[in-house]
């Protein structure tokens, strides 16, 4: 039995935001050891997964490749939100999108996606983006200007 579906999701470039952007959000400028904490603390938190799993999860050499543009929103110094942007060959992928779950619906998500895109296009010119996304996030990534272009059920274990 599947754990949930997936919907695998094209834009070409972001839509313009349809909310203001929190202006309380400030991004990690260096990757240090805490914030890769704070990455996998927010991914596993909003994923309602044990926070020990996160570093199994996420490793830091993974964070640190340079195709990679990691993004960790904080405001009044608590991270808040986090979002991964890949290089692949043509496009930019995005993954581990997370907020914590006291700061959802908050326009943080849409902030940090907005960040890792932009790194991500500055260094590389692409402008195709995709991500893949379950039921409850597909509704951010339309609003972004994401398509659905695949759709999937993924399997996994319980806790």
């Amino acid at each position: 039995m599947p754990l949930f579906e997936v919907s695998g999701l094209q834009a070409s470039g972001l839509q313009a935001p349809v909310r203001d952007l929190p202006a309380d959000v400030e991004f990690s400028a260096r990757w240090t050891r805490q914030e890769i904490g704070d990455f996998t603390t927010l991914n596993m938190l909003a994923n309602d997964m044990p926070v020990d799993l996160g570093e199994a999860s996420v490793t830091s050499y993974f964070l640190l490749d340079p195709r990679c543009f990691p993004v960790v929103a904080y405001r009044c110094g608590e991270p808040v939100s986090a979002t991964l942007a890949i290089l692949l060959a043509d496009c930019i992928y995005l993954a581990w999108i997370a907020t914590s779950p006291a700061h959802q619906n908050r326009g943080y998500a849409e902030a940090t996606i907005r960040e890792a895109v932009r790194r991500a296009t500055e260094s590389s010119g692409h402008e195709t983006i995709s991500v893949h996304a379950a039921e409850p996030d597909r509704g951010l990534a339309r609003r972004l200007g994401f398509a659905p272009v695949a759709r999937f059920a993924a399997f996994g274990h319980g806790f």
